[in-house]
């Protein structure tokens, strides 16, 4: 069995003991680590799990004295530290804690509140603010909003459509994260078995989809059990969606999920493959609208990039095809899976760049947020030796 995950704040709390040659009591320790008396107790009982796991003594808190760590034992733990077997404590980025923050609050069964989160993440309380402010300002971006009660916890309001499609980007970009045990508030064991669900559905379609998306759907099962608000869907043709193999077995799958959730379900499993496009079950968007997208869109690269495009007209044509069957994915937060990106950010990382500083203004327009898979599969379709630079 492999050794859990011991975080980076419960490591510093190893090291710090490591490092006296007298008993600490828990309240200078607390100090020095600059958290709770609380925190150090939990710290200390995760830390203990990790040395029972590792073969080594406990931590033993003597009454009114605190901690220490015998000589012996702590040169056996630090022998063990050095080995390949003790791992490596993992430190989330504040853009992973905000990221997490914002899963964390959407799939929380139960209310979320500040210490849920200081633990989960490892910081300290105004580190947690900074981070509830940065993540106040994205929401913003996609015209949500972070409300606080003191009954609810932290919740998201809004569109329910885009606070979904802002928990599959996020839960999509970090999945190894989520699957390695980093974040305690997800439940593997659940996903696993829905995980196993969209996998027979997957060999019922006899079609392979893009790796993670799955799983990312499996993620998103507890959430549409909940049901939570109404979810609409504006010129869905419901009738000629519902005579799909995909919708059929949502259904038999799932057969609990409420009537509108097996349609939302069964729009992902339509759509989640870049060669399928069901924009028959939509009524078609404006296609004046979508014209004078794609022209916004060329005059923002070429203003960002000081470029000029030769062929303009034909740019314009390509890029209006493509939205027309991408808009429902952006507006759903339809995942196609990374078909391409790490290649494109790799080979073109300036021109892919540019590429996703301009899909800002679509982001905007959309109101939600757009995968780099999706910005991958858009940037494929700009004829990039049809332009020169200004003079």
């Amino acid at each position: 069995m492999s050794l859990l995950y011991m975080s980076a704040r419960s490591k510093r709390l190893l090291d710090v003991l490591l490092a006296q040659s007298d008993y600490l009591s828990l309240n200078r320790l607390a100090k020095a680590l600059d958290v709770s008396r609380r925190t150090v107790y939990y710290d200390i009982s995760k830390v203990n799990i990790w040395l029972e796991q590792a073969g080594l003594p406990a931590l033993e808190i003597v009454r009114e004295k605190g901690l220490f760590v015998p000589y012996g034992e702590r040169e056996e733990i630090q022998a063990y530290l050095e080995t390949d077997n003790a791992g490596q404590a993992y430190i989330f980025s504040p853009e992973e804690r905000c990221k997490g923050i914002v899963c964390y609050i959407i799939y929380s069964e139960s209310p979320v509140y500040l210490e849920q989160l200081t633990e989960c993440f490892e910081v300290s309380r105004n580190t947690v603010f900074k981070d509830l402010k940065a993540v106040a300002e994205q929401l913003g971006q996609y015209e949500l909003k972070l409300d606080y009660q003191a009954r609810l916890g932290y919740q998201m309001a809004g569109d329910p459509v885009r606070i979904r499609a802002l928990f599959m980007l996020y839960f999509s970009e970090m999945s190894p994260l989520f699957q390695s045990g980093a974040f305690r508030f997800f439940q593997p064991e659940k996903i696993k078995g829905y995980y196993g669900k969209m996998k027979e559905i997957e060999a019922a379609l006899g079609i392979n989809y893009v790796d993670g998306v799955l799983f990312s759907l499996a993620a998103l099962i507890p959430i549409l059990y909940r049901h939570q608000h109404p979810i609409l869907f504006p010129g869905l043709k419901a009738s000629e969606m519902q005579k799909t193999r995909e919708y059929g077995l949502a259904r038999s799958f799932f057969p609990d999920l409420p009537l509108e959730e097996q349609s939302y379900l069964a729009l992902h499993l339509l759509g989640s493959r870049v060669n399928t496009v069901p924009t028959e079950f939509f009524a078609n968007p404006s296609k004046g609208y979508i014209h004078d997208l794609a022209k916004e869109l060329i005059t923002e690269f070429e203003k960002i990039a000081c470029v000029v495009f030769e062929e303009r007209e034909a740019l314009e044509r390509a890029l209006f095809l493509h939205l027309s069957t991408s808009l429902y994915r952006y507006q759903y937060g339809i995942q196609i899976g990374n078909l391409m990106g790490k290649d494109v950010v790799k080979e073109y990382p300036d021109l892919f760049s540019i590429t996703s500083a301009v899909v800002k203004k679509l982001e905007t327009s959309i109101g939600g947020p757009i995968p780099d898979s999706e910005i991958a599969y858009l940037f494929i379709s700009i004829p990039f030796a049809s332009l020169r630079h200004k003079t």
